[in-house]
Formats: structure tokens, sequence, C-alpha cells
């Protein structure tokens, strides 16, 4: 057998080296490509993951503005109204009518807002029993206000029932931030406090003659709230609202 030729043999060797380098090329530019489309696919797939989950948020956040906002005068029972003992048929009526005109979610929050504050004001002057108002009541299902009284009052300790109406607050705070409304003002400690605690606080609040008074009762206030929590072995830092 002839040996080839050494520019015939560095002619074959380029041949197949070319060859190689193509093959590699062709494998490299496939493997390029299918990594093109599986990163295509994975951002398709997480663009659809967003839209489905702004989709559920905004089911969500219809059911609960229909749970809520029961503006249907056939719906509202009275006593479904907050503090209907207190009221005459007509001024039931009324509120309903005015529950029914309003047209923003921050308009019907602060109408019930302000029911609560005037039947807690007429109760006071009657000298009758009136519940007090759950932190963010409006804000809440007739169920959901059940369901929180009932844990509550099931609640084994002091502890339990702190944790309790922390959670609510929590859950109140995300859902005004869900509804674009304002959650209603909380207390230094409120969750250390009872509702009716809270609603005697607010009240003293509100009667003081100046600043300094008002000044003074929030900071014996907040003594006592230090206090409490050291007692229950509450960080004093969890005290400030949020």
């Amino acid at each position: 057998m002839s040996t080839p030729q050494r520019p015939q043999l560095a002619a074959f060797v380029l041949a197949i080296g070319l060859s190689g380098s193509c093959v590699a090329f062709a494998q490299h530019g496939g493997q390029d490509q299918g990594g093109q489309q599986n990163r295509e696919q994975a951002q398709r797939a997480e663009q659809q993951l967003d839209r489905d989950r702004d989709l559920t948020r905004d089911r969500d956040r219809t059911q609960t503005q229909d749970q809520l906002h029961v503006r249907d005068q056939e719906q509202l029972h009275d006593e479904d109204i907050y503090g209907t003992g207190l009221m005459s048929t007509a001024e039931r009526e009324q509120y309903r009518q005015r529950l029914q005109a309003v047209r923003t979610d921050q308009e019907w929050a602060q109408l019930r807002a302000q029911h609560e504050e005037q039947m807690q004001t007429r109760a006071r002057t009657k000298n009758a029993t009136l519940d007090p108002p759950i932190y963010g009541q409006y804000m809440l299902t007739k169920e959901e206000q059940a369901r929180y009284r009932e844990r509550l009052h099931t609640a084994q300790n002091e502890q339990a029932r702190i944790a309790v109406r922390a959670e609510n607050q929590e859950m109140v705070r995300n859902r005004a931030r869900e509804l674009g409304m304002d959650a209603p003002a909380p207390l230094y400690g409120q969750q250390m406090m009872t509702e009716q605690e809270q609603q005697q606080l607010r009240q003293r609040l509100q009667a003081a003659a100046n600043d300094q008074e008002r000044q003074k009762l929030q900071n014996e206030h907040r003594t006592q709230m230090q206090e409490r929590a050291r007692e229950h072995q509450v960080p004093v830092e969890e005290l400030e609202p949020e």
C-alpha cells in the first residue's frame, strides 16, 4: 500500500478536523437552541402563573367585598346592624339606605365606623350594655366575628388570647390593603387588651381636656401595657402598632 503524500495527509487530517468541528458546532448550537426554547417555555409558564395569581386575587377580593358589603336592604337584617337595639325602625331603614347609596369601599368603611362610634356614644348616654366592636369589625363578615369571639372564649389562657387578638389585627390590616381601604388606627399594645379595655381607653383619650392630659393618659397606658407584656412574656417591641 502506498503511503499518502504529506500534502494529501495534511488535507485528510484537516478535513477530519473540520468535520468534527461542524458536528460539535451543530450539537452545541442545538443545545443552545434547546436551552433557549426551555427558557422561553419557563418564562411563558411564569407569566401564566402570574396571570392566574392575579385572577385568583381579584376573585378573592370580589368575594370578600360581596361578603362584607351587605348593601341590599333585603339582606341587611336588623340583627346584623351594630347596636340595632338602640335604634328606631326609621333609623335602621335610613342606615340601610345610606349603606346602599355609597359608591366606594372607602365611603362604606367610613360609614360603618361612624355608625359604630355613634352607637357606642348612645350606649354610654343611656347606660345601655353594648358589646364593644372588635378591632376592624366592619372589615369582618358575621361568621368571622363569631369565630373570633368563640376563639377568645375557648382560649386556655391569656397568652392564647393575646395570640388570637394579634392574628385578627394582622388579618384586618391585610384585608384593608387588599381592598384599598384604611385600617383602623391601632392602640399601643392593643393585642394585650380586651375589647372593653380598648373602648374605655379610646373614650378617655377622646374626653381628655387637652393635649397634656391626653399625653399623660398615653404614657400611663404604655407603662401598663409594658408591665403586662413582661408578665406574659411578650416582647415589648411587639407592642408598637404597625
